[in-house]
């Protein structure tokens, strides 16, 4: 999926960790149901993070768009 930074930025990242205050170090991405707050993406701040490089920005409405690349290229940038 090719999004904005702040579109990113919304989204939920599977890599993503947070510790717990407690006595026992647990690393979480969830908390019940729900997915953690700071468990979201990083957009350009993520080693993954790579921009659209088929398009420039002026044809996608102005905002420079990227992916995470952790998962391969997005096909909607192939075709």
């Amino acid at each position: 999926m090719i999004l904005t930074e702040a579109e990113a930025k919304k989204k939920f990242c599977p890599h993503g960790r947070a510790t717990d205050q407690g006595d026992v170090p647990v690393s979480v991405n969830r908390r019940g149901r729900d997915a953690d707050p700071d468990c979201k993406c990083l957009a350009s701040e993520c080693m993954a993070w790579r921009w659209e490089a088929y398009r420039r920005p002026e044809d996608r409405g102005g905002d420079r768009r990227g992916y995470c690349g952790a998962f391969g290229v997005p096909m909607e940038s192939i075709v």
